[in-house]
């Protein structure tokens, strides 16, 4: 296939999916399969001996199945063909039958099929969660088991003009219409690309860049796309700004004072981590990255970030995140993050903050000046889910106050937990301690307000934020909501 195919950078698989390649020397074949391909080999001679006499009859030798072709062969002996196959089924109980178009196929009995292999795929190179949506295209009575695996997250597209029962939800009715679908599929897909700014790999030197390429914005505030999880580094830079947010400070250098007036790097809303209780907490720069995807959805202005990582004890984990700043409501922002782990069971601490120590150090230039615009005036939990956080900048005296609201779910169902406050001057957090089981999603939602004291008819931003954040209305589902804009 890869021969007649030629094309470098896609994914093939052979065999209903016991073998499949890829780029990035991805490589599968089926283990328990591979101990049958002995008895395989025997049953393909067997086979080509039994069916020797029947004219027509075409023995097809894959690597992990045998094909019997019966289009050839008179009607009459079809009924011979099917008699042999049976009988080599019931002396190797390790194969079963199936039918195809005009066709047997012997194949190991093993729980593993074209869709079984179609998840495996999904889930290796990490295509789950938003702006992720398969398709899958085939003429063959196996590829059912494709389109039911892909029921209800794709769209399966039978190919053919019969009428048969099927799990397609679509219909093509040749390779011909196939061929046009896809050509006129292809702009839709180029025009959605123009949309989007998309980075595969993590790459430290380039991390600022990114998250100034990936900030996003209302007109009201701006927050770059720096990873929730990070801190103020050599890589990392998380920075909020807020329209008409300036602040002046003066330093003294050499004998001179130097004024200088700053866009104020406002309190940290993303402020999101987890670990395993008494372990570090997750460090992108730490961990083994199997796969690191980030996309900017312009159009639609959100941040999809998608991540698969194994720590120094080979436990591997699968992190989706999408973000916005929300175009029709100003003063609110939200985070998604959903957290899967691949291998591994147990409990995780997760970690939800507003911190307003930042400063202003993100340019190189700047650096030696005075660069700590905002003092602490309120640190305080609302309640089991929501805590407030109120600075002000230390020159202009601008309040700031942000509240945040944090649920989490696993799978679909609210997760009742008890937080543990955490409060210092300029921060407080929330930490929420959560089992885990393997292959189950853990998804916390983080809606923020941001409220200001020059905002109008706002008696007092904090109380405004406060308003906002128990406004369950207003915040609930934010993220889950098909209308982000």
């Amino acid at each position: 296939m890869k021969e007649r195919v030629g094309i470098d950078n896609l994914y093939y698989a052979g065999s209903h999916g016991f073998e499949i390649e890829g780029p990035g020397c991805l490589k599968l074949e089926h283990k328990e399969a591979k101990k049958l391909l002995p008895v395989i080999d025997e049953v393909e001679e067997g086979l080509k001996q039994q069916l020797a006499n029947i004219d027509g009859a075409q023995v097809e030798r894959k690597r992990f199945s045998i094909a019997v072709h019966y289009r050839n062969v008179e009607a009459k002996r079809v009924g011979s063909v099917e008699e042999v196959v049976d009988q080599v089924i019931e002396r190797y109980s390790e194969l079963r039958k199936a039918e195809g178009k005009r066709v047997y196929e012997l194949r190991p009995d093993i729980d593993w099929d074209k869709g079984e292999a179609i998840l495996w795929l999904l889930d290796t190179l990490d295509l789950v969660g938003q702006g992720i949506f398969p398709f899958y295209m085939g003429d063959d009575i196996t590829d059912e088991d494709a389109f039911e695996a892909l029921a209800g997250c794709g769209i399966g597209v039978v190919v053919g003009e019969g009428s048969r029962s099927t799990e397609a939800v679509s219909r093509l009715k040749s390779p011909d219409q196939v061929r046009e679908f896809l050509q006129k599929l292809t702009p839709a897909l180029e025009e959605g690309r123009s949309w989007s700014l998309t980075y595969e790999g993590f790459d430290p030197q380039e991390e600022g860049l990114r998250e100034a390429l990936c900030t996003l914005g209302n007109g009201y505030f701006a927050t770059r796309g720096a990873a929730a999880e990070s801190d103020t580094d050599a890589v990392y830079y998380p920075g909020t700004y807020l329209a008409g947010g300036y602040n002046r400070l003066k330093t003294k250098m050499s004998g001179r004072t130097i004024e200088n007036e700053d866009l104020v790097n406002m309190p940290n809303w993303l402020c999101l981590n987890f670990r395993i209780p008494g372990e570090e907490w997750f460090d992108l720069k730490a961990a083994e990255i199997l796969f690191h995807h980030q996309h900017l959805d312009i159009k639609r202005g959100v941040l999809h970030r998608r991540v698969r990582f194994r720590d120094q004890k080979g436990r591997e984990t699968r992190l989706l995140q999408r973000r916005l700043v929300h175009a029709g409501d100003m003063h609110l922002a939200g985070l998604e993050t959903v957290i899967t782990p691949l291998n591994w069971v147990g409990k995780i601490e997760i970690r939800s903050a507003l911190d307003g120590r930042v400063t202003n150090s993100g340019v190189e230039r700047y650096k030696n000046l005075n660069n700590r615009h905002l003092g602490p005036v309120e640190s305080r939990q609302i309640n089991e889910k929501s805590i407030l956080l109120k600075v002000r900048t230390n020159q202009s005296m601008l309040e700031v106050a942000l509240g945040a609201r944090t649920e989490i779910f696993r799978g679909s169902e609210p997760v009742a937990v008890e937080p543990t406050p955490m409060v210092e001057p300029g921060y407080i957090a929330q930490h929420f301690t959560v089992e885990l089981a393997k292959g189950t999603d853990l998804t916390i939602e983080k809606a923020v307000s941001l409220i200001t004291s020059r905002d109008p008819a706002v008696s007092e931003c904090a109380l405004e934020a406060e308003k906002v954040v128990m406004d369950a209305s207003r915040f609930a589902g934010l993220l889950r909501s098909h209308t982000l804009t």
